[in-house]
């Protein structure tokens, strides 16, 4: 019986390692990026992308509609941020300045929830019966 020779097991084997290194710092070089920083149209895009068809088109449509409260409630949420870290290391620390901080960082994201459920309840109205029903549960 013929031995193959060992190389081309040996090249095959190094190959795949090599591949799936490759694959395996490609995953962790993308999951380390994440997905950047919130913007107005990364949240258009998600929260439209999340109903189906003409509903997600209406949603999409009222929440363009609303751009400019969307803007006033980002920048609001990022000065709110930024209090809060200046808080966190101030000299010396205040826990009540900081208690306050994240309280205003809370309310300024519960204006912007309510900028989009705003939205979103003025498009359904409007939705087609049958996108309604394949409005989805599982991604949460």
């Amino acid at each position: 019986m013929a031995r193959r020779p060992h190389w081309a097991l040996y090249a095959a084997l190094a190959l795949s390692v090599a591949l799936n290194l490759g694959g395996a710092g490609y995953l962790f070089a993308t999951a380390e990026r994440g997905r950047g920083p919130r913007t107005i149209e990364n949240t258009i895009e998600t929260v439209s992308s999340r109903y189906p068809g003409a509903t997600g088109e209406a949603i999409r449509a009222a929440l363009e509609n609303r751009r400019a409260e969307l803007k006033t409630a980002f920048d609001d949420i990022r000065t709110a941020r930024r209090a809060t870290r200046a808080a966190m290391k101030a000299q010396p620390y205040d826990p009540e300045r900081l208690e306050a901080a994240f309280a205003e960082a809370r309310a300024k994201s519960s204006a912007l929830q309510a900028i989009v459920h705003e939205a979103i309840a003025s498009a359904i109205p409007g939705a087609p019966t049958d996108d309604r029903a394949r409005i989805s549960d599982d991604k949460d």
